[in-house]
């Protein structure tokens, strides 16, 4: 018998994880990070920028509205 016959025969170990073991998940404060914060100010400030410069002077002709 070979040695590779031999591993064929002893049966795989499962792949997951056990239901009664507990995995210990080291967090910190859990609080997003201030670069990720920024970025999503910042797009939501040209996005605000964006919808005033293109679309509410629009608004009045979109809403049929007279002019003033």
């Amino acid at each position: 018998m070979t040695a590779s016959k031999a591993k064929a025969d002893v049966p795989a170990e499962p792949l997951t994880e056990s239901d009664h073991a507990e995995t210990s998940m080291a967090y910190d404060e859990g609080s997003v990070p201030w670069y990720i914060l920024v970025t999503w100010v910042g797009f939501m400030a040209l996005l605000v920028a964006y919808v005033v410069i293109y679309y509410v002077p629009d608004l009045r002709e979109w809403l049929e509205l007279p002019a003033p």
